[in-house]
């Protein structure tokens, strides 16, 4: 769980915690959840602490790696972020490895400028590869999920953009 903020006073980031612990639950997910954001405070973490959730101020690279399939629990993250996770893992393999809850990569295509597009390369291609389904936006605080989505990356559509 990459950029949720603290949680001191927040509920929009205790909102998406819950909603990242349940997803893992719903899954059956038996390893060790991680959570990363640089904003984390002493109360944060151990709060993170007594929910059994790693994390590690120190080291953030190691969390964008795809190298297995992994679910990437990063919602309303700044462009940059998603900008490392593709660039780290911009190959076939690791692509069909990232399954992707967050900002909504199609909004991107939509709405970015040209300098955008140059400064951010490999979100905007991975706009043309990954397939998503947007979140609902019928929630009690709608911008705690707003243009949300969960994204994946479909093999046979990633090839033809790899090559």
């Amino acid at each position: 769980m990459l950029g949720l903020g603290s949680f001191q006073n927040n509920s929009r980031s205790l909102t998406q915690l819950c909603f990242g612990i349940e997803i893992s639950k719903n899954l059956g997910f038996k390893g060790k959840l991680e959570a990363y954001d640089p904003v984390f405070t002493f109360l944060d973490c151990q709060f993170l602490k007594e929910l059994n959730i790693d994390f590690d101020l120190e080291n953030s690279s190691d969390l964008y790696d795809a190298k297995q399939p992994v679910i990437f629990y990063m919602p309303h993250c700044p462009i940059s972020m998603y900008e490392t996770l593709f660039k780290k893992n911009w190959t076939l393999k690791r692509l069909c490895n990232i399954f992707l809850i967050g900002n909504s990569l199609k909004t991107y295509d939509l709405t970015m400028e040209l300098a955008k597009k140059k400064k951010y390369p490999f979100v905007f291609k991975a706009c043309l590869i990954f397939e998503s389904i947007l979140f609902s936006k019928a929630f009690e605080q709608p911008e705690t999920f707003n243009d949300l989505a969960f994204q994946w990356c479909e093999e046979i559509v990633a090839e033809k953009f790899l090559v």
